[in-house]
């Protein structure tokens, strides 16, 4: 079936129309006669989205009611286009294509006062599409319906579009999808991703495709999330100075770090507080820049912790770094403590691992524990 989204009459010598070019979603264009037209249209091998051949000849546009009429000639809504970064042509196709299912189609503000619209596949199916008008989606806006919205939808959600987002501030709180399939969703461009999936209750969250070359700041990204088991291992994170709360209180249980670079991070307080992973593998973890580890694992709940790379000669707060932590073993022995900081003596408060350090002044910390 040829999907039409364009057509232009073509005309004889006395301005009868004998025909009509048409262009399809894939931007081909072909002309066919006038009854090779009729004749196509008739046995659905083309279906021309907006627009149908009148008695006198004229392609007119459909009314709501032809768009329902017409649903079964369309079998899909989702066009296969490139992974991430859809244009906002296809992601206009798929509207249409959905006015023609008679899906339900919701318009939502955002914070800026653009527009994203919600088109409901089925019943536990549903795509966001961003068009790349928006810059801004602020969960915490109250007159935001974006995220009003998201947080009422069960099912499957699917992103699409957003190649101009710069800020995506609580984007996803509370969201309680059983999928969130970022795998369209153009992340390309954004900046700042604080508290992006705060309190996320998705049981599943699909990073396939995921950019975040550009981004600078995650802080409190997955604060509170309880989606089960996150795979953040293709994230690119050399940009990334602020990390702070990132998984604060989180009760995910299995978090894949393994390819995090922190080279640029300054900020790393309260990034696995009361978390709930039950292991954390942070050998590939630079973190020759951090400044600030305060309550970094206060309260974590991970029976295994390797910090055994750690390079901690720049930091300069240490307050209840380990404070009440639940891992068997620490291997602190790359640790070397250049700066006395505020409350460093409680840096292992109440802290029930047992170490394994060769500097001196962390050895009478622990003690004094």
């Amino acid at each position: 079936m040829i999907e039409v989204i364009w057509t232009k009459k073509i005309l004889d010598k006395k301005g009868k129309t004998i025909g009509y070019a048409l262009q399809d979603i894939n931007g081909n264009v072909q002309e066919i006669k006038l009854n090779e037209l009729k004749k196509e249209i008739h046995n659905n091998q083309i279906a021309v989205l907006n627009l149908k051949l009148t008695s006198n000849n004229q392609l007119r546009e459909l009314g709501w009611g032809d768009y329902v009429k017409r649903a079964a000639k369309i079998q899909t809504i989702q066009k296969k286009g490139k992974l991430g970064n859809p244009t906002d042509q296809e992601m206009h196709n798929m509207i249409v294509r959905a006015k023609i299912l008679g899906l339900p189609i919701e318009e939502m503000t955002t914070a800026c006062g653009g527009k994203c619209y919600l088109i409901h596949k089925t019943r536990n199916e549903h795509i966001v599409i961003i068009p790349s008008t928006v810059a801004v989606l602020n969960g915490d806006r109250k007159h935001q319906q974006f995220t009003t919205h998201i947080r009422k939808l069960t099912g499957k959600i699917s992103i699409w579009g957003g190649c101009n987002l710069l800020y995506t501030y609580c984007m996803f709180r509370r969201c309680i999808a059983s999928e969130l399939d970022l795998t369209h969703f153009n992340t390309s461009s954004i900046s700042n991703m604080n508290y992006m999936f705060e309190h996320c209750e998705a049981k599943s969250i699909n990073f396939t495709n995921f950019d975040t070359s550009n981004v600078e700041c995650m802080n409190g990204m997955f604060e509170f999330c309880s989606t089960p088991e996150l795979n953040l291992s293709n994230f690119n994170t050399s940009k990334v100075e602020n990390m702070g709360n990132m998984f604060l209180a989180s009760r995910t249980t299995k978090i894949n770090l393994s390819n995090f670079n922190t080279s640029n991070v300054e900020k790393m307080d309260c990034m696995f507080e009361h978390c709930q992973a039950e292991k954390l593998d942070l050998r590939s973890f630079n973190t020759s820049k951090v400044k600030d580890m305060s309550r970094m694992f206060n309260q974590c709940k991970a029976d295994y912790i390797d910090v055994s790379s750690f390079d901690t000669t720049n930091v300069e707060d240490w307050n209840s770094m380990f404070g009440d932590c639940r891992a068997n073993k620490l291997d602190l022995r790359s640790f070397k403590i250049e700066h006395i900081g505020n409350y460093m003596e409680t840096m292992f408060s109440g802290c029930k691992s047992s170490i394994q350090a060769t500097d001196q002044t962390l050895i009478e910390m622990y003690e004094y524990r």
